[in-house]
């Protein structure tokens, strides 16, 4: 608990100046809130004593002053501290969204999206509850309390320790309450997490749940978890009311214990009636502040198992890690494998001892069975992961001593999947070069075959294309991601079955548009298709994660029975 308190308090160093004027008020509203009791004090005192009337009013004027100055100072903490909680919960979310940025694909092959956006919403209000709680109240009523405990002695010694005999069961109280609520609200989290996963999975696969008529499957799988967060939040609830409960009968008995035993205390001729009245007001809040501390501490308990969800993001290794060694002084586009090892789970050999060269202008293809290899492969040239063993070499560096974001720049994918953001299709085409110039991206668009087709949308380039580009066919989309790469005009260019999810008539549109991308352009293509690689100047044959053969077409149907079969096997359909 202490390691999260420290790292949520981080996000409060660049308001410090705010935070200053909040506490400041907050002891301006302490002291009049101390000054309050003694204020009625006086009041009553001059009624008993049959003071004049001119000391009733000044008695009654002090005490309209300190009200209004506790108000007013309440008004201006409350408005200073709510801000600064404001900006903390806005930077840690922003924190924990360039993090997921820059986290390796590694983080989230292991990671449940629903977590994530779980995190990002739930857990983020939670950790406002606590931050609220904490900066506002704390504070004020631990100084109010030990204030108190002061002045309380001041009036009546004996009363005080009486009054002091009642607390220690609202500690405990709070201590065993504040532990099962953090204990809950930590699984509850954690449920809610895989039920926003649930919600993702079925918003993205809405086609697949209705083709194959599974709405009452899924409905039955989400109302299941939903269950198990009701019963979850059920008892988060049994045990704060409770705690609440026993916190209210504790503080009813402590102030039976004060009245009683301070009207004892005026009739023995120990205590005023005017000193009673400023006891008990001064023993309220006593009551007060513990019982405040200790709806803070269940609130920080929930806070503290939100941030520590939260800090499991912050604190995730970055596999990948940036170290800018060297810099690109000029380009060719030279690319080497050399004896690359890789495996995802520290285990399972996925490539074993990959050997290769891709020159600048060169088309070299990878063809094997599903699982060999193909795509993994490809992912490490633009080091979405590192390999294990050996080395990858751009133009003669190390790929791991080069800038990431260099190195990136020079490689560009098309992928089978095209992803598409919610956003027109100009700036889909322009979102790797977002300073392009509106005539840069048409002629992108054009180079790709596809501004015939944008121009006919109701806006053109400003059409917004729904999430994940769902208002276009999959040629469209695709054409877009041909037309990003053209764009960037990378010296690498990495087709990743860039048409197996087409058409015939879809892929011969597209297919000229690729071969005017890859031109004088080192190509490394995953292949799916025997259009696709029959032209390509080397075929490098994977299986089980090894290369088994390389060669041009021609050659490997004659020498390799492996690539014969697969010929026969994979590509029938795209020979008819």
């Amino acid at each position: 608990m202490q390691k999260a308190l420290v790292g949520m308090l981080g996000y409060l160093a660049p308001y410090k100046a705010l935070f200053v004027a909040g506490q400041t008020a907050m002891l301006v509203a302490t002291a009049a809130g101390l000054a309050f009791p003694w204020m009625v004090r006086n009041v009553f005192d001059v009624l008993f004593a049959a003071g004049t009337m001119h000391m009733l009013l000044v008695a009654i004027g002090g005490l309209a002053v300190v009200s209004v100055v506790r108000e007013v100072a309440n008004f201006a903490k409350n408005r200073a501290l709510g801000h600064i909680g404001q900006r903390m919960i806005r930077d840690m979310r922003a924190s924990v969204y360039e993090r997921l940025l820059y986290l390796s694909l590694g983080f989230y092959d292991n990671q449940n999206s629903g977590d994530i956006t779980s995190s990002m919403t739930n857990d983020m209000a939670l950790l406002q509850q606590g931050l609220a709680s904490g900066l506002t109240y704390i504070l004020q009523q631990a100084l109010s309390l030990i204030a108190v405990v002061f002045l309380l002695f001041g009036i009546d010694v004996v009363l005080t320790l009486i009054l002091f005999g009642t607390l220690p069961a609202i500690l405990i109280v709070s201590k065993r309450m504040g532990d099962r609520v953090k204990a809950i609200s930590r699984s509850t989290q954690e449920r809610l997490g895989y039920l926003m996963g649930i919600l993702n999975q079925s918003v993205s696969g809405i086609a697949v749940i209705q083709a194959f008529v599974l709405e009452n499957y899924a409905r039955g799988f989400f109302r299941d978890e939903n269950d198990r967060i009701l019963e979850k939040s059920i008892e988060n609830i049994q045990v704060s009311t409770a705690a609440g409960l026993l916190i209210g009968l504790a503080n009813a008995l402590f102030l039976l214990v004060v009245i009683g035993a301070g009207a004892l205390r005026v009739t023995g001729g120990y205590l005023s009636p005017a000193d009673l009245i400023a006891f008990i007001l001064y023993s309220e809040m006593v009551a007060g502040p513990i019982s405040v501390l200790s709806g803070i501490y269940i609130e920080i308990n929930r806070a503290t198992a939100a941030y520590q969800r939260i800090a499991a993001i912050l604190e995730a290794p970055v596999e990948v890690a940036n170290r800018p060694v060297e810099l690109l002084n000029s380009v060719q586009g030279r690319v080497d494998f050399h004896d690359v090892a890789f495996t995802y789970d520290g285990e399972r050999p996925i490539l074993k001892d990959i050997s290769f060269s891709l020159a600048p202008g060169e088309t070299v293809a990878l063809v094997g069975p599903s699982g060999a290899g193909k795509s993994t492969l490809a992912k490490l040239l633009p080091r979405f992961y590192d390999p294990d063993a050996g080395a990858i070499l751009f133009d003669g560096v190390d790929i791991r001593e080069l800038d990431l974001h260099v190195l990136r720049r020079q490689i560009a994918i098309v992928p089978q999947e095209t992803y598409l953001f919610s956003m027109s299709i100009r700036d889909n085409i322009a979102c790797g070069e977002p300073r392009a110039s509106d005539a840069a991206i048409k002629r992108a668009a054009r180079l790709a075959n596809a501004d015939d087709f944008i121009r006919e949308q109701d806006l053109g380039y400003d059409t917004e294309v729904g999430e994940r580009g769902a208002r276009l066919s999959g040629g469209q989309r695709q054409r877009i991601a041909i037309a990003r790469a053209f764009l960037k005009d990378p010296s690498i260019l990495i087709l990743d079955e860039a048409t197996s999810a087409l058409d015939t008539h879809a892929e011969r549109q597209i297919q000229g548009a690729l071969d005017t991308l890859m031109r004088d352009r080192a190509t490394l293509i995953i292949a799916h298709r025997l259009s696709t690689i029959e032209n390509a100047d080397r075929i490098i044959v994977l299986q089980d994660g090894r290369i088994v053969a390389t060669g041009a077409h021609a050659e490997l149907v004659e020498t390799c029975a492996f690539y014969a079969d697969l010929c026969r096997n994979q590509f029938v359909q795209a020979e008819r």
